[in-house]
Order: structure tokens, then C-alpha cells, then sequence
């Protein structure tokens, strides 16, 4: 048997909107208990989809997000964080006692937009998170033995992980949310790429220089087998979505005088992007697919 555990446990990240509600009650009750917290955050989450769509979610249903929120490693109770624990299937936060969250939070929601939002709390887990780390480092050596989906089922992540990695439980939910974690660094990656990749081919002396989006698509297709329009699209909408480039709405007329390739990108046709962000991560040099 293994000895490693996933426990069950519920995040809503599918909804950023939600996980920086959350981490904002979080962040700003430090140091009260977790009930307060709870009271906090009543009336503020809502049900999104069903029956129930536009209701408030329940105080049980916001203290199994907390636990979640817990298990990431982003707030200790008892002095001690998820990851300093013995691994448990379930996990128990005792709603009178005080908490402390983790001083990051504080700057991760001064993000200027969901998006960014979005970006630095997963880039956090996925350097800071015990589960996360784990499971991506877990997840990274099946996927070079298995043939796993792009967004795999969560009974065969259970299977797989069991089966071939040291686990004795794996929770469902739990697992699949650790995937999306999984996921969207790799999005994450992909456009701080592009966006390493635009700086380092294309000479920018001042930022508010416009750049050709169709040179940037030939150069880059032309050193990277198998990356797609569609592709190349999505991520400069993500890193318009971050702030860190505009892009220029081009009329057709224009770009056949300029005789340049427009992209569309959510029914709007653009011919040029504008850097306003050049400050990187440690990416690799080439968006991958």
C-alpha cells in the first residue's frame, strides 16, 4: 500500500470571481476564526448552474471550499499548514479557533483584473502547494508512460495514481481540481512564452512601438512544429486578458493596403499588438502545444 493521500475536497476554480472572493475573506480576516470567516462570506458566493442557480451557497458548502483553500497550503491552523499534517482523507478546520493566512494573499489580490487574478494564485500553488507540487510532479511521469486525455477522467486519474505512484487515497473531488491547478500552469506557461518569444525576435526600443501579429505567427510556426492558429489566438488573448499587451483592431481595407494577415479573436479582427508589460518569469523560450 501506498503513502500518499488526495483528500476529497471542493474548490470553486472553475469561478475565479469566487476564489478571489474567498481568498479576499480569507486575507482580511486573519487572525479571527474560521466561522467568521464563513459569516463573511455569506450571501457573497451564489450558485452558478441547476436549480438552485443565483442562490446563496450554504455555510457547509463555503466551509468545504475552506478546507480546500487549506489544503493548498494558503492559510495555517493551529500553528501548523496542511502540508505540516500526517495525510488524511478528510480534513477538519475548527470553526472557533483562529487562523493565520499566508502574506502573499495580500498581494496576489492587488492583481488589476480576474485574470491576472487567476494567473498569480495558480502560479503560487504551483510553486508553494505541497498537493499541487506533488501531483504535477506525479501526474508529468504518467503522462510519459500513459496515454492520458487532455482533461482526464477523474476515476482513471484515481486509478492511475494508485496503481503506479504510491498513493493509498485519492479523493474525488480533489483530484480533478489539482488537474485543472495542472492545466492552467501549463496555459500560463504557454503565453508567458509567446510573450518571451515576441521580446526576444522582435527589436522593441519603446513600448508603444506596434508589432505585425502576422510576422510574429510566421516566425514562431517556423520554429515550432505543431502550434496552431487557434493556439496562437487563445494566448495572445490571455496575455491581453493580463494586461501585459494590447491589440490594435485593424479594419480589413487597411491591412490589404498594408498587406498584412488579420487574426479574429472573439468576432474582432486585429492586425497589430502593443507590448505594455515586459517583465517575465523564468519561461522557456517557445510556447509549446
Amino acid at each position: 500500500m501506498g503513502n500518499k493521500i488526495i483528500p476529497k475536497f471542493h474548490l470553486p476554480k472553475e469561478h475565479p470571481e469566487d476564489m478571489r472572493t474567498i481568498v479576499q475573506a480569507i486575507s482580511d480576516n486573519s487572525g479571527c476564526s474560521i466561522g467568521q470567516v464563513i459569516l463573511d462570506l455569506k450571501g457573497k458566493l451564489v450558485s452558478h448552474q441547476g436549480k438552485t442557480k443565483g442562490q446563496p451557497k450554504s455555510p457547509s458548502t463555503i466551509a468545504n471550499y475552506l478546507k480546500g483553500f487549506y489544503i493548498l497550503d494558503l492559510f495555517k491552523q493551529r500553528n501548523s499548514f496542511y502540508s505540516e499534517l500526517p495525510p488524511l482523507r478528510t480534513i477538519s478546520l475548527f470553526g472557533k479557533e483562529k487562523y493565520e493566512a499566508i502574506g502573499a494573499l495580500e498581494r496576489i489580490l492587488k492583481a488589476p483584473s480576474i485574470s491576472l487574478f487567476n494567473e498569480q494564485l495558480t502560479s503560487f500553488c504551483s510553486r508553494n502547494s505541497s498537493l499541487v507540487k506533488l501531483y504535477t510532479e506525479d501526474i508529468n511521469k504518467l503522462k510519459a508512460i500513459f496515454d492520458i486525455d487532455d482533461i482526464p477522467n477523474p476515476k482513471k486519474l484515481q486509478d492511475l495514481l494508485i496503481k503506479n505512484c504510491g498513493y493509498e487515497f485519492v479523493g474525488n473531488p480533489g483530484v480533478g481540481y489539482l488537474d485543472i491547478f495542472y492545466r492552467e500552469i501549463i496555459q500560463i506557461d504557454n503565453y508567458l512564452n509567446l510573450l518571451r518569444f515576441i521580446l526576444e525576435n522582435f527589436q522593441i526600443e519603446k513600448h508603444f512601438e506596434l508589432i505585425k501579429i502576422g510576422e510574429v505567427y510566421e516566425k514562431l510556426i517556423s520554429r515550432s512544429e505543431g502550434y496552431e492558429e487557434e493556439q496562437f489566438k487563445k494566448h495572445l488573448f490571455q496575455l491581453k486578458s493580463t494586461h501585459r499587451i494590447d491589440l490594435k483592431v485593424t479594419k480589413p481595407s487597411h491591412a490589404k493596403n498594408l498587406n498584412i494577415k488579420l487574426f479574429e479573436i472573439q468576432g474582432v479582427q486585429y492586425g497589430f499588438l502593443k507590448i505594455l508589460d515586459a517583465q517575465l518569469q523564468d519561461t522557456h523560450a517557445i510556447p509549446q502545444h
